[in-house]
C-alpha cells in the first residue's frame, strides 16, 4: 500500500470512528442514524466499518455534525471532543432536522480560507502545492479562487494537510482571530 492510499484511509477510518462515537453517545443506533439521514439500511455500518474506505462528502458530514449538534471540526479531530452540552435526539429535533436547510458554501469557504492561510504560512505556491497532491498544477488556484467543483474530497484534505504539516481538522475548524 503506497502512502498516499495508506493517509487516505486513516483520514476516512478518522472520521468514520468519530461517527460512531458521537452516534453512541448520543445512544443512537446505526439504524436509527440510517433512518434520520435517510441512507440506506446498513449504510452507516459501512460507514463505521475500519475497513471501508468510503468517502463521505462534505454536505454529508455538515449534516453529520448538525444533527449530532457539535462543531464540523470534531470529525475531524484525533483527540476525542466531547461538546459541553448534549442534547438527546427529540422528535422536535428530528424534525427540525429533517426541514432544515444547510450553507455548505460557508464550510468550503472556510476550508478554502485555511488552505490559503496555512499554504502561505508554510510558504508554499499554489502550484507546488498542486503538485505535491497528486493534482494538476493550477489545482490549488482554482480552489482558492472558487473556480472549482466544491465536492473536494476528504482524500484531498488529507493530503493537503500532510504538504502543509498541519492535523487535518486545521483545514476543517475556524482560526481565533486575536
Amino acid at each position: 500500500m503506497n502512502d498516499n492510499n495508506f493517509r487516505d484511509k486513516y483520514y476516512h477510518n478518522l472520521i468514520n470512528t468519530n461517527i460512531a462515537r458521537y452516534r453512541k453517545i448520543l445512544n443512537l443506533t446505526q439504524e436509527q442514524l440510517n433512518d434520520i439521514l435517510g441512507y440506506s439500511d446498513n449504510y452507516i455500518s459501512k460507514v463505521e466499518s475500519v475497513n471501508l474506505n468510503g468517502n463521505l462528502s462534505i454536505p454529508e458530514l455538515v449534516r453529520i455534525s448538525n444533527l449530532f449538534n457539535i462543531p464540523f471540526s470534531y470529525l475531524f479531530s484525533e483527540v476525542p471532543l466531547v461538546p459541553n452540552k448534549i442534547r438527546k435526539i427529540t422528535d422536535t429535533i428530528l424534525e427540525e432536522f429533517k426541514n432544515a436547510s444547510f450553507n455548505y458554501n460557508e464550510y468550503y469557504s472556510l476550508i478554502r480560507d485555511n488552505i490559503s492561510i496555512y499554504r502561505k504560512i508554510n510558504n508554499i505556491n499554489k502550484k507546488d502545492l498542486s503538485i505535491k497532491i497528486g493534482r494538476s498544477r493550477d489545482y490549488i488556484f482554482k480552489i482558492e479562487s472558487n473556480k472549482i467543483n466544491q465536492k473536494f474530497s476528504i482524500s484531498t484534505l488529507g493530503r493537503i494537510a500532510d504538504t502543509l504539516n498541519i492535523p487535518i481538522i486545521k483545514l476543517v475548524e475556524k482560526i481565533d482571530e486575536e
